[in-house]
């Protein structure tokens, strides 16, 4: 497959970076590239392929991470609003540092075990804790 070929100078007679970080390689293959064109071999293209392959897989899975991100935070929200910067600080919290341990992970199921019925007995008074909240917020943030 021919592409355009980086190492002729453009109407301002510069080259592209990559060209300029081939002299240092090998000048050879440079004038060979030059004369013949940038050419990939069968075994070149299928590498490049494979590689695109594992990209787009990992790239995918971390779209559907964050596409899946949960977007739970009872008492925060509660108080705070379920926009609120500081909510959002708390369930990064929640992801990055809670989720990656047992432990953690432990904590978060019995929150979200209780704090439903936390969020009904305090009812209208929930903005109450928002001052503590934004505290601990501001402790966790990254």
């Amino acid at each position: 497959m021919r592409r355009p070929n980086p190492l002729i100078p453009d109407r301002d007679g510069r080259l592209a970076s990559s060209a300029l970080s081939q002299l240092t390689r090998c000048e050879i293959q440079l004038l060979l590239q030059i004369k013949h064109g940038q050419r990939t071999t069968a075994y070149q293209e299928k590498r490049a392929q494979e590689g695109n392959a594992v990209h787009d897989h990992i790239h995918h899975r971390e779209v559907e991470k964050q596409e899946a991100r949960d977007e739970r935070c009872f008492i925060a929200t509660a108080a705070l609003g379920i926009h609120d910067p500081d909510t959002d600080r708390l369930r990064s919290f929640r992801d990055r540092v809670l989720l990656a341990s047992r432990p953690g992970t432990w904590f978060v199921h019995f929150y979200y075990a209780v704090s439903p019925m936390l969020c009904r007995v305090m009812g209208p008074a929930a903005h109450l804790i928002a001052p503590a909240l934004r505290w601990l917020a501001r402790r966790v943030e990254p």
